[in-house]
Protein backbone atom coordinates (compact mmCIF):
# COMPACT_ATOMS: atom_id res chain seq x y z
CA UNK A 1 0.00 0.00 0.00
CA UNK A 2 1.46 3.33 -1.06
CA UNK A 3 0.52 6.48 0.84
CA UNK A 4 0.61 9.63 -1.24
CA UNK A 5 0.73 12.99 0.46
CA UNK A 6 0.42 16.30 -1.25
CA UNK A 7 3.03 18.93 -0.57
CA UNK A 8 0.37 20.98 1.27
CA UNK A 9 -0.54 18.01 3.52
CA UNK A 10 3.10 17.33 4.26
CA UNK A 11 3.82 20.98 5.07
CA UNK A 12 0.68 21.17 7.21
CA UNK A 13 1.71 18.09 9.18
CA UNK A 14 5.23 19.45 9.68
CA UNK A 15 3.90 22.82 10.78
CA UNK A 16 1.42 21.17 13.14
CA UNK A 17 4.15 19.05 14.70
CA UNK A 18 6.39 22.11 15.07
CA UNK A 19 3.67 24.17 16.73
CA UNK A 20 2.75 21.29 19.03
CA UNK A 21 6.41 21.02 20.03
CA UNK A 22 6.50 24.74 20.78
CA UNK A 23 3.34 24.70 22.93
CA UNK A 24 5.23 24.71 26.25
CA UNK A 25 7.16 27.79 25.10
CA UNK A 26 3.90 29.64 24.44
CA UNK A 27 2.11 28.44 27.56
CA UNK A 28 1.35 31.23 29.98
CA UNK A 29 3.52 31.44 33.04
CA UNK A 30 2.56 32.75 36.47
CA UNK A 31 1.71 36.44 36.51
CA UNK A 32 4.72 38.70 36.67
CA UNK A 33 4.36 41.99 38.52
CA UNK A 34 6.01 44.74 36.49
CA UNK A 35 5.96 48.53 36.47
CA UNK A 36 3.75 50.39 34.02
CA UNK A 37 3.72 53.95 32.77
CA UNK A 38 0.16 54.65 31.73
CA UNK A 39 -0.52 57.12 28.94
CA UNK A 40 -3.96 58.78 28.97
CA UNK A 41 -4.05 58.69 25.18
CA UNK A 42 -7.03 59.66 23.09
CA UNK A 43 -8.13 56.60 21.12
CA UNK A 44 -11.09 55.63 18.98
CA UNK A 45 -13.34 53.11 20.71
CA UNK A 46 -14.51 51.25 17.62
CA UNK A 47 -17.49 49.70 19.47
CA UNK A 48 -18.73 53.04 20.82
CA UNK A 49 -17.77 54.94 17.67
CA UNK A 50 -16.19 57.80 19.61
CA UNK A 51 -12.90 59.08 20.97
CA UNK A 52 -12.13 58.06 24.56
CA UNK A 53 -9.13 58.64 26.80
CA UNK A 54 -7.48 55.36 27.76
CA UNK A 55 -7.00 56.03 31.47
CA UNK A 56 -9.65 58.58 32.42
CA UNK A 57 -12.52 57.23 30.29
CA UNK A 58 -11.86 53.54 29.68
CA UNK A 59 -9.93 52.45 32.78
CA UNK A 60 -11.27 54.87 35.37
CA UNK A 61 -11.19 53.03 38.72
CA UNK A 62 -11.82 49.62 37.21
CA UNK A 63 -9.63 46.55 37.01
CA UNK A 64 -8.56 46.15 33.38
CA UNK A 65 -7.27 43.26 31.29
CA UNK A 66 -5.43 44.77 28.32
CA UNK A 67 -3.98 43.16 25.21
CA UNK A 68 -2.55 44.29 21.88
CA UNK A 69 -3.66 42.75 18.59
CA UNK A 70 -4.04 43.17 14.86
CA UNK A 71 -6.86 41.68 12.82
CA UNK A 72 -4.58 40.15 10.17
CA UNK A 73 -2.77 38.07 12.79
CA UNK A 74 -3.28 34.34 12.31
CA UNK A 75 -1.36 33.05 15.33
CA UNK A 76 -1.37 34.60 18.81
CA UNK A 77 -3.97 37.38 18.48
CA UNK A 78 -7.03 35.21 17.75
CA UNK A 79 -6.05 32.76 20.50
CA UNK A 80 -5.65 35.61 23.01
CA UNK A 81 -9.00 37.03 21.88
CA UNK A 82 -10.66 33.66 22.50
CA UNK A 83 -9.16 33.63 26.00
CA UNK A 84 -10.43 37.16 26.62
CA UNK A 85 -13.87 36.06 25.38
CA UNK A 86 -13.87 33.19 27.87
CA UNK A 87 -12.80 35.57 30.65
CA UNK A 88 -15.63 37.90 29.61
CA UNK A 89 -18.14 35.07 30.07
CA UNK A 90 -16.70 34.09 33.44
CA UNK A 91 -16.71 37.65 34.75
CA UNK A 92 -20.37 38.21 33.89
CA UNK A 93 -21.88 41.04 35.94
CA UNK A 94 -18.49 42.24 37.21
CA UNK A 95 -17.88 43.72 33.76
CA UNK A 96 -18.81 47.37 33.52
CA UNK A 97 -18.66 49.13 36.86
CA UNK A 98 -15.76 47.05 38.23
CA UNK A 99 -13.96 45.50 35.25
CA UNK A 100 -13.16 46.35 31.63
CA UNK A 101 -11.46 44.41 28.87
CA UNK A 102 -9.31 46.39 26.44
CA UNK A 103 -7.77 45.32 23.14
CA UNK A 104 -5.63 47.87 21.30
CA UNK A 105 -4.92 47.56 17.59
CA UNK A 106 -1.25 47.84 16.66
CA UNK A 107 -1.94 48.10 12.93
CA UNK A 108 -3.23 51.62 12.21
CA UNK A 109 -2.97 51.20 8.46
CA UNK A 110 -4.18 47.62 8.11
CA UNK A 111 -6.96 47.46 10.71
CA UNK A 112 -9.97 49.35 9.41
CA UNK A 113 -12.84 50.09 11.77
CA UNK A 114 -14.88 47.50 9.89
CA UNK A 115 -12.09 44.90 10.31
CA UNK A 116 -11.94 45.59 14.05
CA UNK A 117 -15.73 45.40 14.42
CA UNK A 118 -15.71 42.07 12.57
CA UNK A 119 -12.85 40.76 14.76
CA UNK A 120 -14.69 41.87 17.92
CA UNK A 121 -17.96 40.27 16.75
CA UNK A 122 -16.19 37.02 15.82
CA UNK A 123 -14.99 36.81 19.43
CA UNK A 124 -18.31 37.76 21.02
CA UNK A 125 -17.10 41.07 22.43
CA UNK A 126 -19.65 42.72 24.69
CA UNK A 127 -20.07 46.42 25.43
CA UNK A 128 -17.45 46.40 28.21
CA UNK A 129 -14.75 44.98 25.96
CA UNK A 130 -13.20 48.06 24.34
CA UNK A 131 -11.49 47.71 20.97
CA UNK A 132 -9.31 50.79 20.57
CA UNK A 133 -7.47 52.29 17.62
CA UNK A 134 -5.09 55.26 17.43
CA UNK A 135 -2.25 56.52 15.21
CA UNK A 136 1.07 54.63 15.48
CA UNK A 137 2.87 57.18 17.67
CA UNK A 138 0.03 57.07 20.20
CA UNK A 139 -0.18 53.28 20.28
CA UNK A 140 3.62 53.00 20.47
CA UNK A 141 3.65 55.26 23.55
CA UNK A 142 1.00 53.08 25.21
CA UNK A 143 2.90 49.90 24.29
CA UNK A 144 6.14 51.33 25.65
CA UNK A 145 4.35 52.08 28.93
CA UNK A 146 3.55 48.37 29.21
CA UNK A 147 7.02 47.34 28.00
CA UNK A 148 5.21 45.69 25.07
CA UNK A 149 6.71 47.65 22.19
CA UNK A 150 8.16 45.85 19.19
CA UNK A 151 9.15 47.73 16.03
CA UNK A 152 7.65 45.06 13.77
CA UNK A 153 3.95 44.36 14.09
CA UNK A 154 4.34 40.62 13.64
CA UNK A 155 6.83 40.37 16.49
CA UNK A 156 4.81 42.00 19.24
CA UNK A 157 5.08 40.20 22.59
CA UNK A 158 2.12 38.01 23.51
CA UNK A 159 0.99 39.51 26.81
CA UNK A 160 -2.20 40.32 28.67
CA UNK A 161 -1.69 43.00 31.32
CA UNK A 162 -4.05 43.13 34.30
CA UNK A 163 -4.21 46.01 36.74
CA UNK A 164 -5.82 49.25 37.82
CA UNK A 165 -5.05 52.78 36.64
CA UNK A 166 -3.70 53.94 40.01
CA UNK A 167 -1.26 51.04 40.40
CA UNK A 168 2.43 51.43 39.68
CA UNK A 169 2.76 47.74 38.85
CA UNK A 170 0.43 45.50 36.86
CA UNK A 171 0.32 41.75 36.43
CA UNK A 172 1.63 40.48 33.12
CA UNK A 173 0.41 37.19 31.72
CA UNK A 174 2.92 36.27 29.02
CA UNK A 175 2.32 33.70 26.32
CA UNK A 176 -1.17 32.36 25.81
CA UNK A 177 -3.00 32.54 29.14
CA UNK A 178 -6.32 30.76 29.31
CA UNK A 179 -9.54 32.65 29.86
CA UNK A 180 -9.68 31.14 33.35
CA UNK A 181 -6.18 32.46 34.10
CA UNK A 182 -7.19 35.96 32.95
CA UNK A 183 -10.44 35.86 34.94
CA UNK A 184 -8.64 34.55 38.04
CA UNK A 185 -6.04 37.33 37.84
CA UNK A 186 -8.81 39.93 37.49
CA UNK A 187 -10.51 38.33 40.49
CA UNK A 188 -7.28 38.66 42.50
CA UNK A 189 -7.19 42.38 41.67
CA UNK A 190 -10.82 42.76 42.73
CA UNK A 191 -10.20 41.06 46.10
Amino acid sequence: MTIRLSRRSLLGAALGAGVAGMAPAFAAQRPLQAPVKLVDASMLDVHAGRQLRLVSDVMRGRVVALSFFFTGCSTVCPVQALAMAHAQKRLGNALGARVALVSISIDWYGDTEQDIRRFAAAHGAGTHWHFLKAPPATVDAVREGFDAYAPQRDNHPPVVAVGRAGSREWSRLYGLPSGDTIADEIGAWLA
